[in-house]
């Protein structure tokens, strides 16, 4: 539950700050404010203050309530470490932006490394005007003091520093101090020390380094010194073999404790692990094969090995088995598994690592049934950077998983089945890292009751679907696809899902419970394929800033009903604020067999339509000109220049709508019989198509031109 709230919360706070972009109605702009000039002739200089002393309230709906802005003049490229520390017992939340001379932010932050007692910026600049603003998270109406310490600092490049020989495998013990040379790492704010190392590698052996501390980030490089991979834990496939440089980046001079190895892909050992726990000669195994309890295993072998389960297995519910690189197959046809109590947690965990479970292309399953209900918190557990989880031919029925069941940075489900399973949060979750993905290929989804189906914890994830059916499943919580993600669905059904409580999009009848179980994109896109179909009790949601990409073979309706939707802040809700004229599709998808695609508005009140533009626009595209069905209507003068006047004889037209060729309304009015008088002056000159309508329904169409 506590990721949904972090969903929720990025949602909610979801914002680019930038001075320019206030309304014309705010007089607090970033540049309005009264800057105090900072002292740079003597660095490190520090000031103290309260913001409680603000005097301008930025009006930003992500963040900052009151504001303190120093002016500082860098009269050279250079380097500025610049530590904003909040003090006193009120403990509020501080929030740090550096702005150029326009008033552009140039980098902010919020919390320097996770901590709470103060924000910190580390950036290079040119030479030029800057203004520093100190500000708050969220409104704090006690006291807020604070100290602003602006230094100089030396930043040296990664692939300068002095790099010390190692042989593989190693330990190394490192404690960071200020005598550490400075590095950046990826992007602003990056800021580190470093210590570097150097060693020779193996072509297609995996490197693998991580923290025994967690405080670390590593960038390793080529034998050029160029960057080939960076992360806070390095799970990697040598590309060549010759000398490798691994840098060790600490932000809070911590210790970093690091172990470094190298896995040989190819030579990994096998072991036979007895469903019996012991030996068992029904398994036609020979003494030297050497027959273990699974965690016996993978404790002998270092968690790198072939691990074939001989017979249906228990696991005894231990620590989780941490494996480094493993893959886990059935030995024989359908090895059932099960858990020895019902609060099992992480019961195989690839953390950092690689784990295939089950054979591809093989038929011999897994299968996990559990017919009593019992628990299986994280079954298969691989959620740190850079781990790889691969899940196939795996059975999961009647199994109740009280968090995640799949929970990982990179995984790929394939020819898996799952059947009447519980799961009290995201089924499958993504997290630890940008970038992180899952994807279905040949699974079936069905009959389940589930908080989500996925869950991403960082941005720009993608979400791949390729033969997949989900059909017939009951989510407790809307399926996300947010912040900037992709999701390609190229084949396969979502089909008669819906939501276990109504979630309610703006009051509209034809959004319920029933109905809603499909998938929200917030400032995502979505790839639709020719091979993929949703039915119309389900849809694809967009926010304002999302877009699908259809594939030139798709027929609108595969598509089924798209609901537009924005977060309103104020509101704490959707809304359908969903403008006309925003591109809707993109590329192949704008073609003449997608004009008048419906999307429904939230407030039913009429149907949006897709235009052979590929944007959208709340009336018909015009083909052609009608003529009234009773009734005379004339429209005069025809060019018209400022006034357009339209006499109605026996009609029962009520309401008058003019639109432009891109099907854009222009001018609405409401019309009666006799003289109606209908200003166009603001109209640019063009073609245009007045429609007379009566409840909603077009009665007649003729074209106007304005001079």
């Amino acid at each position: 539950m506590k990721k949904t709230l972090l969903v929720l919360l990025a949602l909610c706070v979801a914002g680019i700050f930038s001075a320019k972009a206030q309304s014309s109605s705010d007089s607090s702009y970033a540049r309005d404010l009264s800057y105090t000039f900072f002292n740079m002739s003597s660095l490190p200089n520090s000031v103290t203050g309260d913001l409680s002393t603000g005097s301008k309230i930025l009006k930003d709906v992500r963040i900052g309530k009151r504001a303190i802005g120093y002016a500082i003049t860098v009269t050279q490229n250079t380097a500025l470490d610049i530590q904003l520390l909040s003090g006193g017992s009120s403990g509020w939340d501080s929030y740090l932006y550096l702005l150029d001379a326009n008033f552009s932010e140039v980098t902010s932050n919020d919390d320097w490394n996770g901590s709470s007692h103060g924000s910190r910026i580390t950036t290079q600049v040119n030479a030029g005007q800057y203004y520093v603003l100190v500000s708050e998270y969220s409104r704090n109406t006690t006291s807020c003091p604070y100290t602003l310490t602006i230094d100089q600092i030396t930043i040296t490049p990664i692939n300068q520093l002095t790099y010390t020989p190692i042989t593989l495998p190693d330990t190394l013990l490192d404690t960071f101090h200020t005598s550490y040379p400075n590095v950046l790492g990826n992007g602003n704010n990056d800021f580190y020390k470093a210590k570097g190392y150097s060693f020779q590698g193996t072509q297609g052996n995996i490197l693998f380094v991580y923290d025994g501390y967690y405080n670390a980030k590593y960038i390793l490089m080529d034998n050029n010194r160029n960057i080939i991979a960076q992360n806070n834990y390095l799970f990697y496939a040598l590309p060549n073999t010759g000398t490798y440089y691994l840098a060790i980046l600490d932000k809070e001079n911590y210790h970093c404790d690091t172990y470094i190895k190298e896995i040989n892909t190819q030579n990994i050992p096998t072991v036979y692990v007895d469903g019996v726990n012991g030996s068992d000669s029904r398994n036609g195994l020979t003494p030297q094969t050497a027959v273990f309890t699974l965690d016996t295993a993978i404790a002998r072998t270092g968690g790198i090995g072939k691990y074939y389960i001989t017979d249906d297995y228990t696991f005894r519910n231990q620590l989780p088995l941490t494996i480094n690189y493993a893959e886990i197959y059935p030995y024989q046809k359908d090895i059932k598994l099960k858990i020895a109590s019902t609060d099992g947690y992480d019961i195989i965990g690839a953390w950092p690592g690689h784990l295939v479970f089950g054979e591809q292309g093989s038929s011999y399953y897994f299968i996990l049934d559990s017919n009593n209900n019992q628990n299986y918190n994280n079954f298969l557990n691989a959620d740190a950077s850079g781990s790889y989880l691969e899940v196939n031919n795996l059975k999961v029925r009647n199994t109740h998983f009280p968090s995640t069941a799949f929970w990982g940075d990179q995984i790929i489900l394939r020819n898996c089945e799952f059947t009447n399973d519980t799961s009290e949060d995201a089924f499958i979750a993504l997290e630890t890292d940008y970038g992180n993905s899952v994807k279905f290929i040949n699974c079936n989804i069905s009959q389940n009751i589930i908080f989500q189906l996925f869950y991403f914890d960082y941005d720009s994830a993608k979400v791949t679907f390729e033969n997949t059916t989900v059909s017939g499943n009951t989510f407790s919580w809307v399926n996300l696809i947010w912040s900037g993600a992709i999701a390609n669905l190229t084949s396969g059904t979502w089909s008669n899902n819906r939501l276990s409580t109504d979630y309610s999009y703006n009051n509209n009848p034809n959004i319920s419970a029933q109905t809603s179980a499909g998938i929200w994109f917030n400032n995502s896109t979505v790839n639709i394929g020719a091979g993929f179909s949703m039915d119309a009790n389900n849809y694809i949601c967009l926010d304002s800033t999302s877009i699908i990409n259809v594939n030139q073979n798709l027929t609108a309706s595969q598509v089924a009903t798209v609901y537009p939707m924005k977060w309103d802040e104020s509101a704490g809700k959707y809304v359908a604020n969903y403008y006309e004229g925003r591109q809707l599709l993109s590329g192949s998808a704008v073609a003449a067999n997608y004009r008048k695609f419906g999307v429904a508005q939230a407030d039913n009140s009429s149907m949006w339509y897709l235009h052979s533009d590929g944007k959208i626009y709340t009336t018909e595209e015009p083909v052609g000109i009608n003529t009234a069905t009773k009734g005379t209507i004339s429209l005069y003068p025809n060019p018209a220049t400022n006034v357009l006047n339209i006499t109605l004889e026996g009609t029962d037209a009520t309401q008058v709508t003019i639109i432009d060729v891109y099907g854009k309304t222009v001018v609405t009015a409401n019309v009666a019989d006799g003289q109606n008088t209908i200003d166009v002056t603001e109209l640019a000159n063009g073609m245009y198509f007045v429609q007379l309508r009566n409840a909603g329904s077009i009665v007649a169409t003729q074209k106007i031109v304005k001079n």
